[in-house]
């Protein structure tokens, strides 16, 4: 026999050493369950998404009004003449009912 074959007792050994078991396969996830896990994180992701845009939009509308009371407040005094005004109240994010 050469020195490069490998003997079947090498191939034995390796096997015993190195094979996964049954009862070490149990530790394992099932792609069931990687599919439970990514579907619950997606779901989450999802849910934080949602909340973060209902912050933002909340935010915006609070900006909003802020600039229509300051239009307000300039239109009322006659510091910005009226035109001005409309024209930036009709680039407002949220448009008011007035």
């Amino acid at each position: 026999m050469r020195n490069d074959e490998v003997t079947t007792i090498e191939i034995m050994e390796f096997l015993q050493e190195y094979m996964l078991t049954k009862e070490e396969s149990k530790n394992f996830a099932t792609k069931k369950d990687l599919r439970q896990t990514e579907q619950r994180i997606l779901d989450h992701v999802d849910d934080r998404i949602c909340d973060l845009e209902g912050s933002v939009i909340l935010r915006q509308r609070k900006q909003d009004h802020k600039v229509d009371q300051t239009l307000d407040l300039l239109d009322r005094h006659a510091v910005v003449p009226k035109t001005e005004v409309d024209t930036v109240r009709s680039i407002s994010v949220f448009p008011s009912s007035l």
